[in-house]
């Protein structure tokens, strides 16, 4: 399966066209309001140096309303001249909106307006075949779907006079385990290398009784079983999304359990196990040891923040992807320097990095960035 569509737009070399802004539409005048918004954001992407084909881009894009409720965002990417993502977003503007042209794409409103940004599978098991869907929080629509199909023989009827009713059963068990236990091979494969957080599982009863023994002992341990009907129902969709909410704010719940409990002070020769400040972060970054990635949320701490969106990185076309100082590219070559978020968030996609925001109250007062580390380090380069 490909890598989840946060990591591809931030693979493809800009420049790029960024637009965020609130998409309420809850005024006494929607529509005039619609025409000055588009105005406007013609007007500063022409004063960020935006080509024509993407100022028309975002201005047509913006014509059609996303029709969510209030309060709700919306982020435009365009390249080209071509809109790449246009996303409504629920709840209110975070931070702030923005217009602008530059060498990357700025994907952090998709992080500002979900809690943890990780990838899932959700497994739709039957007795011929299997859909597989890679998932991430940072998108309602699956990133990645493949079909796993299996021997269709099984479910023929027998003609009269042909095996008895007992090694027919046999015989539908015996294939029955066969597909199921080809879904579960590639579902296995999935999870060595894409290490989603938990997979979701449904079917009927005892085909998904077949896949979930069929599976390894490691992916059966982050694996959530929904029986479902036969026929495909309303009732079933809702088991199943009902069961992905509950995983999702699992994992939040446990991943702010454990930032919370790692980063903390160190007793004196203790190795650190996370990265503190946007320096650190920067340099854990490089070397490829974040597993998750915190920024503080805009509406805490003011002083954070503050640092958070005024701070500037260089972003590169390679590894180590992000750096403090031209000097610290490597080999790599300087793309561009952006705001703070836009090169960490970018650099955490690139690096299969796990992205949260988080209160202001959850990190060391003043600090608008930290990490949590995939190995303990002895110290960081000053």
């Amino acid at each position: 399966m490909a890598t989840n569509p946060m990591h591809a737009l931030y693979e493809e070399p800009g420049p790029w066209t960024s637009v965020y802004l609130d998409a309420s539409g809850d005024t006494a005048d929607p529509r005039g309001q619609a025409a000055s918004k588009r105005n406007s954001v013609s007007h500063a992407l022409e004063q960020a140096g935006a080509p024509q084909a993407d100022i028309d881009a975002v201005t047509e894009a913006l014509a059609t309303p996303t029709g969510m409720p209030a309060p709700a965002a919306r982020l435009l990417l365009v390249k080209g001249g071509e809109v790449r993502l246009d996303r409504g977003l629920p709840g209110a503007v975070q931070v702030g909106e923005f217009a602008e042209h530059g060498p990357v794409p700025d994907l952090v409103p998709l992080v500002r307006h979900r809690p943890v940004q990780f990838e899932y599978l959700v497994v739709l098991v039957g007795h011929d075949a299997g859909d597989v869907l890679l998932c991430t929080t940072a998108s309602p629509e699956p990133a990645e779907r493949e079909h796993v199909q299996g021997r269709a023989d099984t479910l023929q009827k027998v003609r009269a006079g042909g095996w008895s009713e007992a090694n027919y059963q046999r015989h539908v068990v015996d294939v029955w385990t066969h597909n199921e236990g080809e879904v579960a091979a590639r579902v296995d494969a999935i999870v060595t290398e894409r290490h989603p957080r938990f997979v979701v599982a449904a079917g009927e009863d005892a085909g998904l009784a077949i896949f979930l023994d069929r599976l390894s002992a490691g992916t059966r341990a982050i694996t959530r079983g929904v029986p479902v009907d036969a026929r495909p129902s309303d009732a079933s969709g809702e088991r199943v999304d009902a069961e992905i909410r509950d995983a999702v704010d699992a994992e939040l719940a446990a991943l702010r359990a454990r930032a919370r409990d790692l980063i903390r002070p160190r007793a004196q020769g203790e190795s650190p196990v996370e990265a503190l400040g946007i320096g650190e972060v920067v340099h854990a970054l490089q070397q490829g040891q974040v597993e998750l990635l915190l920024l503080v949320d805009g509406a805490g701490d003011a002083h954070a923040n503050e640092e958070l969106e005024d701070r500037r990185v260089f972003v590169l076309d390679g590894p180590p992807w992000v750096a403090s100082a031209p000097e610290d590219a490597g080999d790599a070559g300087v793309i561009g320097r952006v705001r703070a978020p836009v090169g960490l968030v970018r650099a955490a996609a690139l690096t299969d990095a796990m992205v949260m925001v988080v209160p202001a109250d959850e990190l060391p007062p003043h600090t608008p960035a930290a990490a949590l580390l995939r190995w303990p380090v002895q110290s960081y380069a000053p």
